[in-house]
């Protein structure tokens, strides 16, 4: 089948999949519209939700510094700042369509920061992988506390089992000497971006903190805001995997409208419509909030920093000579 046809069915499937999920959303809505009418906002809220964003984007920066090592490790000065104000002022552009434009808008004024774009791209790889992984494994490590008999216990401890010997893969891939920049074919340079880079095992257990700390955000704001009964392993694990499965879903604008679908049916068996619609609605405005903050950080840090010349790095640590 021609490349073109499957890139087409790929992009029809995705938005297909969140016209769908719009639907799903709006049709619980207009089920529970006088419910969520009774629904009074205060400046306490308004408060505890903007004391959220701030926590949850200080997290987001734990992501960014976990970025910044597996890109600045591999160059021969510290650029980690600059790099991590690189990763804070373009995540708001996830929210572009395609959900792409963060990472490409990382690579390109990264790189004229003066790191490699084959650094960058190796780095923004393992971004991509580490948070699809681990995000995964803190959500299953929440469920192993879950009290509700729809996930076999059984099945959840495969999961662990699994997750923990992939994250012990990385610490025993060993490192390869890479060709020179300019030097190198296009098997090499795919060899070089899927290889993990030296800041990974710095990155694994950052990422591990991010998203238990999102998960402990999205515990808060139910305990403080929706205050209806419900476990709260099943709220973190609930909201990790709505993160995930937006994340992943190519097309959605900052995962807008698949993560609270996915909300509403995960957490349908242990709240009401109105009140999960509810919490969606507020950690979105949570997370977008964070994303402001992202961006107002990295504005702020990028101009406290010295310019720089944008001249290429030299080799890399362990690249090979020529």
């Amino acid at each position: 089948m021609p490349k073109n046809v499957i890139k087409a069915v790929k992009v029809i499937c995705s938005w297909l999949l969140l016209l769908a999920s719009f639907y799903y959303i709006y049709s619980a809505y207009q089920r529970n519209m006088a419910k969520l009418a009774e629904y009074s906002w205060t400046a306490g809220h308004l408060s505890l939700m903007a004391l959220a964003a701030v926590c949850l984007g200080a997290l987001y920066l734990v992501l960014g510094w976990a970025w910044s090592c597996m890109a600045a490790d591999q160059s021969p000065k510290p650029v980690r700042r600059r790099l991590l104000g690189v990763y804070a002022r373009t995540s708001i552009y996830k929210y572009l369509p395609g959900n792409v434009f963060h990472m490409v808008g990382r690579n390109v004024i990264g790189g004229r920061a003066g790191v490699r774009q084959s650094d960058l791209a190796s780095a923004t790889f393992f971004e991509v992988v580490l948070s699809v992984l681990n995000s995964f494994g803190v959500a299953v490590v929440l469920l192993l506390f879950s009290r509700s008999q729809l996930y076999p216990r059984s099945l959840v401890l495969i999961a662990l089992v699994a997750y923990l010997l992939i994250v012990a893969a990385f610490f025993l891939i060993p490192k390869k000497a890479r060709a020179p920049e300019g030097k190198r074919s296009l098997a090499g340079l795919f060899a070089m971006v899927v290889t993990p880079p030296p800041g990974v095992s710095t990155a694994i257990p950052l990422a591990i903190s991010l998203f238990a700390g999102m998960a402990c955000v999205a515990i808060f704001i139910w305990a403080q805001l929706i205050t209806i009964p419900m476990g709260w392993a099943e709220i973190g694990a609930c909201y990790v995997l709505g993160w995930l499965v937006g994340y992943v879903v190519p097309g959605a604008p900052g995962g807008i409208g698949v993560r609270e679908a996915f909300l509403l049916f995960a957490m349908s068996p242990y709240a009401g419509e109105a009140d999960i619609l509810l919490f969606a609605f507020i950690m979105r405005l949570v997370a977008t909030g964070a994303d402001l903050f992202l961006f107002l950080f990295g504005t702020l840090l990028e101009k406290a920093l010295p310019a720089t010349s944008g001249a290429p790095l030299g080799p890399r640590k362990g690249d090979a000579s020529p």
